[in-house]
């Protein structure tokens, strides 16, 4: 003889419901959080897509905040926009936004010669 169980749901039990509306409260409380920081820029990616699930936003979605949405190659920031001195050794890290006329290489203040543009080059 074969046994068949029941496909109905058993009731909820206290510990259940409890357990519901401990995630329910918990929830409310982190909502207004989470929706603050979803808007900061410069997040990991992990941690806004995480975010998006819980707040329920489409992450292709145009509405996205600047911070969250990708940057293109050339708005990148860069670390320094000066580049270093060509004539200096490295270990002095001499930061420059001058370049020499005739080869166009950046030189710092103490490899640069000034001519005036009778004198020339």
């Amino acid at each position: 003889m074969c046994t068949a169980q029941s496909t109905r749901p058993k009731p909820f039990s206290k510990t259940d419901k409890r357990r519901e509306f401990q995630l329910s409260i918990s929830k409310d409380l982190i909502m207004p959080v989470i929706e603050r920081r979803w808007k900061t820029p410069r997040l990991p990616k992990q941690l806004t897509c995480a975010m998006d699930l819980l707040l329920g936003h489409d992450p292709l979605a145009a509405d996205l905040p600047e911070s969250a949405q990708p940057l293109s190659a050339s708005a990148i920031p860069r670390a320094s926009t000066k580049p270093r001195c060509a004539r200096c050794p490295g270990r002095l890290d001499r930061k420059t936004s001058v370049f020499c006329s005739k080869c166009k290489v950046p030189v710092c203040k103490e490899h640069l010669v000034v001519v005036c543009s009778v004198c020339g080059i």
